[in-house]
């Protein structure tokens, strides 16, 4: 399974700061020193103490170069939502990622990928303020994220971010570049998604400034153009990495909005139904669900694989 395991379903939130686990900062000296992490720079920590029933909770400072490594209370909390049910809102995974964004930086903080799966719940919400703040999220991690996987993921949100908000050629521009160096799978297939999503920018806004393609011989082919492309990038991991649930079924639904967008229902359709048949328990097959159940019936009806296989 690729990386994209990090875009599963995640838990309800627990965001409180009673409900995480204590941080244990381990010492040089071999002491461990459970708490809360308050503070740190390039010089200390500061660690709040659990409080002694009828007492005030207390804080202590710790020299930087005393600490071997830090466990982090987030860690385990962080673990169990990304494999439980519901997705959270918004707003919940932000509170999250508000309290530990500050640790991006600290070794073995999830605090990165926190704000990567953040990052991409702002983008699915398709809503231009929360692509900027996606984006911004992104540009902080790639230089921040102490972990260098993390960073290429934040690069891919960014990305994704800059064709959300109308700098396509730009991402673009990149993206190539990482489809054409890398021969890692992930970083293929995320480069190809971004390509599709600025090939389908290109296709809405096309059609927007020429309303009557259908008469211009010298825009049909340019859109048309736009769709197979669009197509071909968005279903590159549903034929090639098929078993990478998280990324094939997220193409398939692009998939999916292109052929609503050029008012080709039936091939809507069969691809709706596929997300639904090979990736029951994505997010994607709920969308799915709505989108056929929206359907009329004389829509709903036909079978293009079952007719394709009866004729002669």
């Amino acid at each position: 399974m690729l990386r994209h395991g990090l875009f599963l379903l995640i838990a309800p939130l627990l965001h409180a700061q009673e409900a995480l686990p204590p941080d244990v900062i381990f010492m040089r000296n071999g002491d461990r020193r459970p708490g809360r992490i308050m503070d740190f720079d390039e010089r200390i920590v500061r660690l709040q103490i659990a409080p002694i029933p009828g007492q005030l909770a207390a804080s202590v400072t710790i020299p930087r170069n005393a600490v071997v490594s830090v466990q982090f209370g987030a860690e385990s909390t962080w673990e169990r939502m990304q494999q439980a049910t519901p997705a959270p809102q918004l707003n919940e995974l932000g509170a999250f990622w508000a309290e530990q964004e500050r640790f991006t930086i600290l070794p073995k903080s999830p605090a990165a990928a926190i704000g990567i799966r953040y990052g991409d719940l702002l983008l699915r919400s398709q809503t231009p303020d929360h692509a900027l703040k996606a984006q911004a999220i992104a540009e902080r991690l790639e230089k921040e994220a102490w972990d260098s996987s993390d960073r290429a993921l934040a690069k891919q949100i960014r990305l994704r971010a800059m064709v959300a908000t109308g700098r396509s050629k730009e991402a673009v521009g990149e993206a190539l570049l990482l489809a054409k160096e890398s021969e890692d799978p992930e970083i293929l297939i995320e480069a190809k998604f971004i390509l599709a999503q600025a090939a389908e920018a290109d296709l809405r806004k096309l059609e927007e400034e020429n309303p009557r393609w259908q008469e211009d011989l010298l825009v049909r082919p340019e859109r048309q153009r736009l769709v197979n492309e669009a197509l071909d990038l968005y279903l590159y991991p549903y034929l090639f990495f098929g078993s990478d649930t998280a990324t094939a079924s997220r193409g398939l639904w692009g998939a999916v909005g292109i052929y609503r967008f050029i008012h080709e229902a039936p091939h809507a359709l069969e691809s709706a139904r596929d997300v639904m048949a090979f990736y029951p328990s994505t997010p994607f097959a709920q969308s799915a669900h709505e989108y056929v159940a929206s359907l009329p019936p004389e829509i709903t009806n036909q079978d293009n694989e079952k007719d394709a296989q009866t004729q002669p």
